[in-house]
């Protein structure tokens, strides 16, 4: 797994987690064009029918819910079908354009919202028309459209819609796998409701939770919380260490 950080300037970061050619765009606050003159020319993925597994089980009496993403398989063949209900198939958002060879193909699995501040979802739309998945929680896909939560009244007064058809809604422990990579997603609000992280092994990408210097994201931003955050950074805290942090502003850093 290689890990890019795209933007080094910016009002946030975005990262490219790529494994096998496939990528996640860690919070779309880049456009498209700026990920090409990055890497080179791409192919979007687009999500045909995808859904979260939630099966139910049950043993002497105890009720327990288990929410996971399972083997989400990666497919160039529009003609390929779904073997099983449980595995849909993400198909090519446009396979007319073909690079040439001597162009860095990279195939872009999806973006991953971490919180719904236009900061970090500016693009988010642009993503989305060119059909690429949206990863987000399902209080993100709320409050990005709300131009008050979104933060944006402050600045440039811009709601952000995106079908729902191109979203997954990921919560608590759910599972996304990128060929042989899988990541956790972890419920980590406090800077928002809605806030979310994605872990795999020793990386933790945040969004605004944590920065480096052991500096916080502020709560005093509509549906911020100080209760949230600290139950979120507890959460953090109980992660295996060394853990390379991945923010949503500044460097990369460990604790």
């Amino acid at each position: 797994m290689e890990i890019i950080k795209l933007r080094e300037n910016g009002l946030s970061n975005t990262f490219l987690i790529v494994e096998q050619n496939k990528f996640l765009l860690v919070d779309p606050s880049s456009s498209i064009e700026e990920v090409r003159d990055e890497i080179g020319k791409f192919q979007i993925l687009k999500c045909a029918d995808l859904s979260i597994l939630t099966p139910n089980y049950s043993q002497n009496g105890l009720q327990s819910t288990l929410h996971s993403t399972v083997n989400l398989p990666l497919s160039s063949n529009k003609s390929e079908e779904t073997q099983n209900g449980n595995n849909k198939v993400l198909q090519w958002g446009n396979s007319s354009a073909i690079p040439s060879a001597d162009n860095k193909i990279l195939e872009c699995a999806g973006v991953f919202v971490t919180h719904c501040h236009f900061d970090h979802i500016y693009y988010i739309e642009e993503w989305a028309r060119a059909g690429a998945v949206i990863f987000c929680s399902e209080q993100a896909y709320q409050n990005m459209q709300d131009i008050n939560i979104n933060a944006s009244k402050m600045f440039t007064e811009k709601s952000f819609v995106v079908d729902r058809d191109n979203c997954v809604f990921v919560k608590e422990g759910d599972k996304i796998n990128l060929n042989e990579t899988q990541f956790i997603v972890l419920e980590t609000a406090g800077h928002t409701n809605c806030s979310i992280s994605l872990f795999r092994a020793n990386s933790l990408f945040c969004g605004d939770l944590i920065f480096a210097g052991g500096y916080v994201g502020r709560t005093d931003l509509p549906t911020g919380s100080v209760q949230e955050l600290d139950k979120s950074l507890e959460k953090i805290n109980k992660l295996s260490k060394p853990l390379t942090v991945y923010s949503g502003h500044g460097s990369r850093f460990t604790i």
